[in-house]
């Protein structure tokens, strides 16, 4: 099949412009509660791969590094919704001994996850933790979009037979 033949949707999250967050201040302060409550009370629920299949994958993708390299530590905190919550993770990896905690997100572009919330948790763990050595890696560099690109492209040429 011919490459311009082929149509592809990069389907993604979507976000709200960080200046409308700001301008409606007090909604989303209330959107944000409701969302803590609900994240409060399915952190702890059972999971299974066919429940939870992002924590199962997020869960293989750190046993494919750990086949490549060895750290100290590594472990998913998760933001909501999930244990351990990122907070808890970075107490873990200092436990486990961990001199440096590189907080990365599985986010590949930057949204307000990754410019605003991220950040905001990985700093109030690091005032919990004020001597430790706490980093956060924002995603988006163009190091990161030209790979992702990359494999973007090997699956869409292996989808249509161009491989």
């Amino acid at each position: 099949m011919s490459k311009k033949k082929v149509g592809v949707i990069i389907a993604c999250h979507g976000d709200v412009p960080l200046d409308y967050i700001e301008e409606n201040k007090e909604a989303f302060e209330m959107a944000e509660s409701h969302i803590e409550v609900l994240s409060n009370n399915t952190r702890d629920l059972p999971r299974t791969r066919e429940t939870d299949p992002f924590k199962y994958d997020v869960e293989d993708l750190i046993e494919k590094i750990k086949e490549k390299r060895e750290y100290q530590s590594i472990e998913a905190g998760y933001m909501s919704f999930c244990g351990p919550s990122i907070p808890e993770a970075v107490e873990n990896a200092l436990k486990n001994g961990a001199e440096k905690v590189l907080v990365i997100p599985l986010f590949n572009v930057k949204s307000k996850h990754s410019v605003v919330d991220i950040p905001q948790i990985v700093e109030k763990a690091k005032a919990k933790n004020p001597n430790a050595d706490v980093s956060y890696l924002e995603p988006g560099d163009d190091e990161i979009k030209n790979l992702l690109a990359e494999i973007l492209i090997k699956k869409i040429d292996k989808s249509i037979g161009d491989e």
